[in-house]
Order: structure tokens, then sequence, then C-alpha cells
């Protein structure tokens, strides 16, 4: 699957906004550039909620979240908030427009689909009720599509993941809680700014926050490792090879460290290569835990022919891990396209310049 466009009108700070990306492009990495506000982080967010969240009512409240503060104008019938193209192996050629319609509106929509008309046919109700009161969202899918329309935005929704730092995703969360986060009465209780987080981060697998705790994952791998080759002395009389395999391969993620999994399989150490000395969380850099948390996140979420929207991927990585980053996520991944929200001229090196996005800047003017 691979994301080949994307249209927003307007849409925050995203105005007229038109970004191509070239399928024959190698490797499938491609930085997305602008200014500090200039929209990355809006654009990766808007884009992950409409294909992963918008098909799923469980998780259209992430939906309403994202569109705090979005009305559609008054005097129109609806409002176009992304088109997005995609090319996929099973699909071919994906058009989604996303559109908001009024409470009027969604109406004589539904009217005309009632009445079978040929401009409703490829139309798809995503919000049986109004977002934040007035806003029914729907979804256009090109006519060219001849299989069952949900089908098609629950395939985009399983092959779409998004990856970023804590504080880019509060959006995702309700008004309420993002208040918690600036109200130091909440930070010790399970109501929360963090307890929403992680409640957010449980209900929504597709995401992913670098400063999430792996041990969890990293246990869960090790012990499917050993349930592995316990099964294959049951079938084959021979011990399985799953664990050292698996082993073998994060390790060659960590970089003059190694990684090995306690005896009773509670917990994970790190020793330095070529030492039995056990190393202590604060012996690993934060750079180096970030490597490796997006080595894991890959692996354990066995990510194939995905679109994976990184933000803020360079933070707290080295300018030469920053430009290394590009060629361990193919490595890593090799069939997912990646699109990287960054700032960093070292990681768009590492890529032709036809790999590299930028977002025009909509600049304030300036007061004297």
């Amino acid at each position: 699957m691979f994301l080949k466009r994307i249209q927003v009108p307007d849409f925050r700070v995203l105005k007229n906004v038109d970004i191509t990306f070239d399928p024959q492009l190698e490797p499938r990495v491609f930085p997305l550039g602008s200014q500090n506000g200039g929209g990355k982080s809006t654009l990766l967010q808007l884009v992950f909620v409409l294909l992963h969240c918008a098909i799923d009512p469980e998780k259209l409240h992430l939906v309403e979240n994202l569109l705090q503060g979005f009305t559609v104008k008054h005097g129109t019938d609806w409002h176009s908030l992304a088109t997005i193209e995609i090319f996929d192996n099973k699909f071919e050629n994906i058009k989604l427009e996303y559109l908001c319609y009024s409470r009027q509106s969604i109406r004589t929509l539904l009217n005309h689909q009632a009445a079978q008309s040929p401009y409703c046919q490829n139309i798809i109700v995503l919000s049986p009720q109004a977002l934040l009161g007035e806003i029914f969202l729907a979804c256009r899918i090109n006519a060219s599509i001849t299989s069952d329309l949900h089908a098609v935005l629950k395939e985009v929704a399983a092959h779409t993941f998004l990856a970023a730092p804590s504080t880019q995703i509060f959006h995702f969360l309700s008004l309420e809680s993002r208040k918690k986060l600036f109200s130091r009465s909440s930070i010790e209780d399970s109501g929360s700014y963090i307890a929403d987080l992680k409640n957010l981060q449980e209900s929504l697998p597709n995401l992913f926050t670098y400063d999430l705790s792996l041990v969890d994952t990293l246990v869960n791998l090790f012990r499917e490792a050993r349930d592995r080759d316990f099964s294959a002395v049951v079938s084959t009389g021979q011990y399985g090879h799953s664990y050292h395999q698996i082993l073998e391969k994060m390790n060659s993620a960590l970089v003059g460290k190694q990684i090995s999994s306690r005896s009773d399989l509670t917990g994970v150490q790190f020793h330095l290569d070529g030492s039995n000395t056990e190393l202590q969380p604060e012996d690993l850099s934060h750079g180096e835990l970030k490597r490796f948390s997006i080595y894991i996140w890959l692996t354990s979420q066995n990510l194939k022919d995905a679109i994976v929207l990184m933000d803020e991927i360079e933070i707290a990585l080295h300018p030469d891990w920053q430009y290394q980053i590009v060629h361990d996520l193919v490595k890593w991944g090799p069939t997912n396209q990646y699109i990287l929200a960054t700032h960093s001229y070292e990681l768009c090196q590492a890529v032709t310049p036809a790999h590299v996005k930028e977002i025009t800047p909509n600049l304030l003017p300036q007061t004297v």
C-alpha cells in the first residue's frame, strides 16, 4: 500500500496543501518539512485519523477530537476536508475524498442515496451521529472501485500507522483531557493527562509513542519465540531456533550493546558487547532507547506494505544516526512506505531531493 497524494484545502494551519509521492522512487522514505507550526504534525494526524479511525464507529470520537473548532462554513452544503490517493496491489488506485456535511445537507444526501442517485453511489456516511453537534463525516470513493466500499476502507485502515512523541498526539484526546496537561491538581490521580494518554495508546494499537515502555512487548516477543521452539520439539523432536533468531535480530539493532531476557521471562537486561556486566537503564542513552524502540515497534507489529507516518523521528538522535535511520527503516520494514515529518537536514540528505516534500508556510502578518 502506497500513499500517492494528499490534498487539504483548508484545515487549521493547512491551506491549499497538495503533496505527491512517487511510487517509483527508492527508498520508500519521504521526509516532510515545514517551519515550526507549519502543519507537519497536523497533516500526519489528519491523514492517520481519516484513514485509520474514520471507518471504525468505536474510534469516531478520535476524529471528533481532532476536528475540535472546525465547522462547515455557513451557506455551503459540504466542505472537502481532505482528498487522499493510494495505490494498493489488491484494489489498485484508490481515491478517497473526506467530506463534512451540515445537518441539512446530510439529509439531502441521504434522500439522494435512498433514491439511488448515481451521484451518491460511491459515498459512505461514516458518522451516523453528528460530530461536534453539527458535522457529519462522509467519504467519496472513486468510481473505479468495484469491491465493497467498506472493505476498501477497512483494508486501508489496517495498513495505516502513526508514530509520534506523546506531546504531538494530544489532539486525539478530548478537550477536557487536553486541559489536564496544564492542571497540576490532576497529575497524580487516575484521571490525569498521562492516564488518558495511556488509555488512548491501549485503545489504538496502530498508534505508537516513542516514550512508550517496551518491557511488555519485549517479553511477549521472547515468550512467543520460546513457545514456537517448544512447538517445534513436539512436532519434529528438535528444539526450534526462533528464540536465538529473534535475539540475534534485536542485538543487530543495538550498537555496542546486547539484550537478553531474564531466565523467568519477567523482564530483559542489557550488556556491553563481550561483557556479562548488566547495564542499568541510565547506561543506555535516550537516542539508543528510541532507535531500539522503533525497531521493536516495527517488529512486534509485523508491519508489511504499510503506510507509516512518523513525526519528529530525529529527536534524540545524533546527526549520523539521523542520516542512518532512513537505511534502518528500509532494513527493518522494506515493504513499507515511510513519511517522516522532520526538521533534520541530515535525514533529508539520506535520500534524493525528489523524495523531500515541504508544506509551504502560511505566515501570519507581522505586527509593528
